[in-house]
């Protein structure tokens, strides 16, 4: 039987033009273009071959991603007005078929800072590598802004809610002998119920559960904020991780010697051996 390597990246962009401690500051100052070049390279240089990217919001962007990564020739978003639905974008180099992008249900109240899950329509997006029964799934679930995860905390429903939906979708697949791969900023740290839930629910195997620490650069926090690792990518059983690797774990420096970071999280990389 014929096996078949696949490695995928998760990796959340970064796509927004302000940091998000200094927002009013830095609005439309936030080199975006910079850091999806020096992005571009270092996925240039780890070789892989499907990428899970989010944040990736309007087509100014996308279309300049996309030109720095010609290799990528099988591409699926959902498109909105404005840019790719919930800033989520996958490339590879296999064909794709059979995308579909999920809407989440609740994507969090016009009274708090969840209000973003309604301005990039936070869902997910699922599409199936063309002649295999391997499905990959983007996703970007509302942010907890109070970086609190109790379950009495006020977006505890929304992340059972955006979860949830995900299992059903995954039911729908497993019930027909699909296989995935799922990847994408959670918003849910490790050492949480909501995590612990998840991995009981959905019977995918999380290719880095041996690490908690954040995957979220700690400049990017409010000020005596903390969080562990959000960024995940999960998988069948039956697909069997042979490698995995983290990047962007570091600052990088421009031509003038200036610190910058590529972008706020931390990116995921697993190769899978698939028969």
């Amino acid at each position: 039987m014929k096996t078949t390597e696949y490695s995928v990246l998760s990796l959340n962009m970064f796509g927004t033009p302000f940091h998000p401690k200094k927002i009013l500051r830095t609005f439309f100052r936030n080199d975006v273009r910079k850091r999806f070049r020096a992005i571009a390279r270092v996925i240039e240089a780890s070789n892989i071959d499907i990428l899970m990217l989010q944040e990736v919001h309007d087509f100014p962007h996308y279309y300049f991603l996309k030109k720095l990564l010609p290799q990528y020739k099988y591409i699926s978003y959902k498109k909105m007005l404005y840019g790719p639905r919930g800033g989520l974008v996958i490339f590879s180099k296999y064909p794709l078929e059979r995308a579909h992008y999920y809407d989440f249900i609740d994507k969090g109240s016009f009274y708090n800072k969840s209000i973003t899950g309604y301005i990039s329509v936070k869902g997910f997006l699922s599409v199936r590598v063309q002649a295999t029964n391997i499905w990959i799934i983007n996703t970007h679930l509302t942010q907890n802004s109070d970086h609190d995860f109790s379950e009495s905390n006020r977006y505890a429903g929304l992340l059972k809610s955006q979860l949830k939906q995900i299992i059903v979708h995954l039911h729908s697949l497993q019930n027909k002998n699909d296989r995935v791969i799922l990847g994408g900023d959670f918003n849910m740290p490790k050492d949480t119920k909501f995590y612990n839930n998840f991995i009981s629910e959905s019977k995918l195997v999380d290719a880095f559960a041996q690490d908690s620490f954040t995957t979220y650069h700690k400049s990017f926090l409010p000020e005596g904020a903390s969080v562990g690792r959000v960024d995940y990518i999960f998988s069948s059983p039956s697909l069997h991780p042979i490698r995995t690797e983290y990047i962007l774990k570091t600052s990088l420096k421009d031509n003038d010697g200036i610190d910058f970071y590529a972008s706020d999280h931390i990116g995921l990389v697993v190769a899978y051996l698939s028969a």
